[in-house]
């Protein structure tokens, strides 16, 4: 129970003292309405839509030059064996 108060009187008075930071004004003011937001929404919408594709494509190749040196590495190694 000793700590306990010792904690709760720590964090009471580590939140006295931010009551100021929490009332500052003048933080960030943008006007921006709904239109704003969902043409950013969009935005965002057409970003994801091309990455997705973009992913598919960057997969596929990897898996075709892993298959392509194993392949190399297969007719070398048939090769040195003879």
């Amino acid at each position: 129970m000793k700590y306990f108060k010792l904690g709760y009187g720590i964090v009471c008075a580590l939140l006295i003292t931010t009551t100021n930071v929490w009332a500052a004004e003048g933080a960030r003011q943008d006007n921006s309405g709904i239109f704003v937001w969902m043409f950013l929404g969009v935005c965002a919408l057409i970003v994801a839509a091309q990455l997705v594709p973009a992913l598919f494509i960057l997969v596929n190749a990897i898996k075709g030059i892993a298959e392509a040196v194993k392949e190399r590495h297969l007719v070398a190694a048939e090769g040195k064996g003879r």
